[in-house]
């Protein structure tokens, strides 16, 4: 927040500016510590539906406050928006998704 005495608080003008490229960022000591690295890896492998739940189906009609029989004006999709039935996802495919993730089981 700036005020009327930032000037007169301020060592800017004794601070040496230091230019740096655009894409010049540099780490934080705080996010390389061993600590840190060791707990960031442990929960590399902590499958997050262990955690939030199954995500659940999303409901597009519901989102968009239509009714499912609504004569809308939506263009024509190639697909059928709805990842039940015959287009779900299988336990044989969540568990390959378990696996190439790394998670634990």
């Amino acid at each position: 927040i700036e005020s009327d005495y930032s000037d007169e608080y301020s060592d800017e003008e004794f601070t040496p500016t230091v230019k740096r490229k655009k894409n010049d960022f540099r780490i934080p000591t705080w996010a390389t510590t061993p600590e840190l690295l060791r707990g960031l890896e442990s929960q590399s492998r902590v499958n997050p539906d262990r955690i939030f739940g199954k995500v659940r189906p999303i409901r597009v009609n519901e989102i968009f406050n239509r009714r499912e029989d609504a004569d809308t004006r939506r263009r024509p999709r190639n697909s059928s928006m709805i990842w039940e039935g015959s287009d779900a996802l299988t336990a044989d495919d969540e568990l390959e998704y378990i696996r190439r993730m790394g998670f634990d089981q």
